[in-house]
Parts: C-alpha cells; structure tokens; sequence
C-alpha cells in the first residue's frame, strides 16, 4: 500500500501500491490536480535571452500545488508523478510540500513514471465511474528539457500522447494542459494540449502569439506582466482573434481563483476579476 509520510503527504512507489490506495480514497475529494514532472530538483536555472544568461528561481512548488488550488472549500487531491531517484532529492520535495500544503489536501508523490500508461487507465476508469465533474479536474505535463538529447526529446513527445490518448475518447479530454517550458514570462504559463494541436485554425498561431506575448511582456511601454495592457494593445492589432483564442487556452499556475465550480480559470477569465 502508499506510505503515509504525515497526515496528508503519501508517498507510493509504482502502480501495485497505489492503485488500490486511489480507488478506496477517490470519492473524497472535490478537485483533483495532476502534475507529471514536476518535482523539485535545484533553486535555480538559467536561460538565455536576447544573447544574455540570466538567473531565475525554478517554479517547482507552483507545479506540485499551483496556487489555483489553495483556499478550497472542498478537499482537493495533488499528485506529482515523477523519477525521485535518491532519498536527498524525495526529502526535498517532501519539505517544499509541507511548506505549502493546507489542511484540506492530500498530496502523493508518485514514484514511476514509468508506469504512465497504467495510471492513466487507472485514472480514466475512476472519473468516469465516479462522474467527476470534468471542471473539477486538471492533468498537467511539465516535462521539459533546456538542452535535450535525443533520448530526452523523445521523452518530451512520448509522455503528452500518452496522456491525451489516455483522456481523448472521454469528456476529461481538454482537462490535459502542456507546461510552455523555459520562457521567462511564459514561465508560469500552461496551454490546453488538445486544443492546441487539434485542427483547430487559430491553434497554429499559439506560437507565435507566444513569442510577440513574451515580447511585449518586455516592452517598456508596457510594462513588464502586465497582462491587461497586452490584451489591449492586442484588440488594436487585425490578427486579435488569435490572441483571443491564446488567451482563452492557457492557464497560470501561480494565480488565485476563487470560484468554487471549477478548478481553474483560464488567462482571458482572470482578465475579468
């Protein structure tokens, strides 16, 4: 069975451990967040840009328990799949959990990424015996590698089609969301996966509305995050129905949300509070 390492954080290694422990708790909880490669490895990464390094404190915590998630009335279930390879690197997350868990979560660490297959069949099968609600719930993919190999780039595209086949023929299949990756003010951002790389015509601009938004997110003129006024300079811009449909897509893990009846908002919805 998964280890209770406190009241509230478990801790299980594989699909034979926590298969049984998942079907017996599921009904539970009220809102429920996945992250798959999300946990904490150093304080720290650098990135470049315009033809600078630069330094910036990794986002891990956000990925294990996105802000969205705090202050629930109901009790909300997080877990963060992942390869924690020694016992240093699972104390660590073990103490960034505790740091920001509340008493109404519980939080797995989920020791085998291995076995995503499996949990995803595990997983379908209990949301849809149990008809949760598909706004009540959020898988999101933060594998991501700076510089990968071809092994790691390989991994990059195998773990979102093993995800979305997993939810495609379901009504959780736009509950999927992919991390944007190492973009400094698209750091914190996630974009609906299957609504992005559906045939959808506007999709095939997320891209590059990515890069004008990252762009513009440095403009002096604008000011550095601050999203309004890029949404504003955008409805002056012919092509502001793809900004629309960006912003209508993609998520902030480090933002509140207030409304009970979901789990999340997207950046357009955020716009209106």
């Amino acid at each position: 069975m998964a280890t209770f390492i406190t009241n509230n954080l478990i801790y299980s290694e594989g699909f034979l451990n926590f298969h049984p422990f998942i079907k017996e708790r599921f009904s539970k909880y009220k809102y429920v967040y996945i992250s798959v490669g999300s946990k904490w490895n150093e304080k720290t990464y650098e990135y470049m840009e315009y033809g600078k390094t630069f330094i910036r404190r990794t986002n891990s915590h956000l990925q294990m328990i996105p802000n969205f998630t705090k202050d629930r009335k109901g009790n909300v279930l997080l877990i963060a799949m992942d390869e924690y390879n020694n016992r240093e690197n699972l104390e660590s997350n073990y103490e960034i959990a505790k740091k920001y868990l509340e008493p109404n979560m519980e939080f797995v660490f989920y020791n085998d990424i291995e076995s995503l297959r499996q949990f995803m069949e595990c997983l379908t099968e209990l949301l849809t015996e149990t008809k949760f609600p598909p706004e009540n719930f959020i898988i999101m993919n933060f594998v991501r590698f700076q510089r990968p190999n071809i092994l790691e780039t390989s991994t990059e595209q195998k773990i979102p089609e093993i995800i979305n086949n997993g939810l495609k023929e379901t009504v959780y299949a736009e509950c999927f969301y992919q991390w944007f990756g190492y973009q400094e003010n698209l750091y914190n951002m996630v974009y609906n996966y299957n609504r992005h790389n559906n045939r959808n015509r506007y999709m095939h601009r997320f891209t590059e509305i990515a890069c004008g938004l990252n762009t513009l997110l440095h403009s002096e003129i604008l000011g550095t995050d601050n999203l309004a006024y890029v949404y504003e300079y955008y409805l002056n811009q012919p092509n502001h129905s793809y900004f629309d449909i960006f912003l209508k897509n993609v998520v902030d893990i480090s933002s509140f949300f207030r409304n009970e009846s979901k789990i999340c908002c997207s950046l357009m919805e955020s716009l209106d509070f």
